[in-house]
This record gives structure tokens, C-alpha cells and sequence, in this order.
């Protein structure tokens, strides 16, 4: 079942089981205090329900380093660890082991980091690849941040070597 709540702003998913996954707080008081609320809809609607081992599974956070990122060369310079499939998906997929994070990569220069369970996560991992992956990879020379135009210019650049 999913129920949804307008403050703060969240969706809940029930589960049979007796979970629920609580999705959109803008931070963990936030999140506490959802799902608080839902616990309490729930046993208003006469279902028997308590709220206990409250947890933090998934932080998702965004950053902007302002330039675009030059996203095939990223991923051929560090095949194991980066996916980039234009035609699929418009970012390059950048997976770290310590912390176990996921970097969104995309050319605009916005980053979407997923997977992390503690804010203090989110900070070290976004450190450790900055130079190596971000600032390495910064374009200088094409300053447009359009993800459909850089694929069709990255396609022709191809063409032109073969």
C-alpha cells in the first residue's frame, strides 16, 4: 500500500510484512518524524502496528560543480568502475567500493549520489573522486552542458577516427 503525507512531504510503502519505506524527506529528523506519522495512521485505521527499529537504509544527494564533464572519456579511461551508455541513459554510472556509493555523472556537471547511509559517507566519497574523476574530466574546450548534444558530437567524433 502507499500512502503519502503533505508534512513533511513523503510517501510511504507498506508492506504485508510489517515494514514500511518511508521515500522524500529532506532529512533524517524529517524522515523520523513521517514516518512517526504514518505508524499513527495506520493504527488509527485499526490496524495493530508499532513503530521501532527505525533505520536509515538509502541517503540520495545532488550536487553542481558548475562545468560540463566530458563523460566518454571518463568511461574509457576507467572501464571496471564506470558505465556511461548514452543512448540509454544520459549519465555515466561511477561505482565506488569505499564507501559503497554510486555516483550519477552527468555532462551538465550535476551529480546524483545514491546508496550511502550516513551523511559523513556522502562527504568522503565525494572527495576522494573529485580530483580524479570530476576534476580530471572537466571540459574546458565545449562549454555546452546539453547531454543530447554532446552524445551526437561524441558519435561523429568516432565516426571520424574509423
Amino acid at each position: 500500500m502507499t500512502i503519502r503525507i503533505r508534512n513533511p512531504k513523503t510517501t510511504a510503502l507498506t508492506f504485508s510484512s510489517g515494514n514500511i519505506v518511508c521515500t522524500g524527506s529532506k532529512n533524517i529528523d524529517e524522515s523520523l518524524l513521517a514516518c512517526r506519522k504514518y505508524t499513527r495512521l495506520l493504527q488509527n485505521a485499526g490496524i495493530k502496528v508499532s513503530f521501532k527499529d527505525f533505520k536509515i537504509q538509502n541517503i540520495v544527494a545532488s550536487v553542481a560543480v558548475n562545468f560540463p564533464l566530458k563523460l566518454h572519456e571518463l568511461a574509457e579511461s576507467n572501464g571496471p568502475y564506470v558505465s556511461y551508455e548514452a543512448s540509454l541513459f544520459p549519465g555515466a554510472v561511477l561505482r565506488v567500493s569505499n564507501p559503497k556509493v554510486v555516483f550519477l555523472l552527468f555532462r551538465s556537471g550535476k551529480i546524483v549520489i545514491t546508496g550511502a547511509r550516513d551523511i559523513e559517507d556522502i562527504k568522503r566519497a565525494f572527495l576522494c573522486i573529485y580530483e580524479p574523476f570530476i576534476l580530471k574530466y572537466r571540459d574546458t574546450e565545449n562549454l555546452n552542458t546539453s547531454s543530447s548534444t554532446y552524445r551526437t558530437t561524441s558519435k561523429k567524433r568516432k565516426h571520424d577516427f574509423i
